[in-house]
């Protein structure tokens, strides 16, 4: 998993550091629950460690949450229309439960240097990897659009990059590549 410290809008920059995942799970998902173990009798993460700011998340770069870079889409099939997920509310970190994106998860990158700057092209990589695990769907089956990115309130301000993808399957042929998904 990669922490997202900064977004530099101007000069269209993410600046990322390794995590792992149950840092997340230690920070962003858990930040409303009184685990006992805080420090100086702290109830919960996002109420005594990091509380709005004058009504405001934190700055990333100030942060002390793990903050992974996470990905979502939501899929249209060939006509156009949308392929709608139902979120269980047995989720840890969201239990409303109701509608959600077609696919979402942590970030993944494929192996490349750290030592040099990357482009865009590699979140987009991320994303592929979530929708083939999803979905069964390979990178040739669909064109990705970046839309957004924003910060999950009910995740402590968990950022997450957005997509649109246009796949050029048939809904049945979508729904029996997804019911033969890893995941």
């Amino acid at each position: 998993a990669w922490r997202l410290c900064d977004i530099d809008a101007k000069e269209a920059r993410l600046t990322l550091q390794s995590a792992r995942y149950s840092d997340q799970v230690a920070t962003n998902i858990s930040a409303d629950t009184d685990s006992g173990a805080l420090p100086g009798g702290a109830q919960t993460i996002r109420q005594d460690i990091e509380p709005p700011e004058e009504g405001r998340l934190p700055a990333l770069a100030r942060s002390q949450l793990a903050n992974t870079l996470g990905v979502a889409a939501l899929v249209y099939d060939a006509k156009g229309e949308p392929l709608w997920r139902m979120r269980s509310p047995d989720m840890g970190a969201i239990t409303e439960g109701g509608l959600h994106c077609t696919v979402s998860g942590v970030c993944e990158f494929p192996a490349f240097d750290l030592h040099t700057e990357q482009g865009f092209a590699l979140i987009s990589q991320g994303m592929a990897r979530e929708i083939e695990s999803e979905l069964g769907l390979a990178p040739d089956d669909y064109s990705l659009y970046p839309v957004a990115i924003a910060r999950e309130l009910p995740r402590a301000g968990k950022p997450q990059v957005f997509f649109v993808a246009i796949c050029n399957l048939a809904e049945e042929e979508m729904q029996a590549r997804a019911a033969a998904a890893p995941e």
